[in-house]
């Protein structure tokens, strides 16, 4: 005896949107990592502050905003349906995540003249995930015939 599904049909979805969906919680879990970097040196010996994201406005920003363009592509993937706003809104709140994050590559809270500045891991990956949000959604809304 062979038991058919019950469950919800899938309609297909195209492969963009869960690479919008992937970049935005890989930038969200990319925000806890070290982010911003600080080199001190006091009395001869050298001292590395390193924090995450959340220790800068643009930082956490950019990580968010990404996160509701993934959600907003997931609600788009459970739909099944593609709605003209719904791909505007995920592109516009990628291309907001990216700009925030590149902002934050320039702006690095609380650096002094004698503070030596820079980014770590968690930025980088950030940046990268903001890319691919961003250009994955830009292709999701072009490819996709709208209802």
């Amino acid at each position: 005896m062979t038991y058919a599904p019950t469950g919800p049909r899938l309609r297909p979805v195209h492969p963009t949107a869960y690479a919008v969906l992937g970049a935005g919680w890989l930038a969200l879990l990319c925000s806890f990592l070290p982010y911003y970097t600080w080199e001190v040196e006091f009395y001869g010996s050298k001292l590395d502050i390193v924090v995450n994201a959340w220790h800068g406005v643009f930082g956490w920003a950019g990580a968010l905003l990404l996160l509701a363009a993934a959600m907003t592509a997931l609600v788009s993937i459970r739909k099944g349906d593609c709605r003209t706003w719904r791909l505007v809104v995920v592109v516009i709140t990628a291309a907001a995540g990216l700009v925030c994050v590149v902002l934050a590559g320039f702006i690095v809270p609380a650096s002094e003249n004698n503070l030596s500045t820079g980014h770590h891991v968690g930025y980088w990956l950030s940046l990268v995930a903001a890319l691919v949000s961003t250009t994955c959604a830009v292709v999701h809304c072009r490819a996709i015939p709208t209802i």
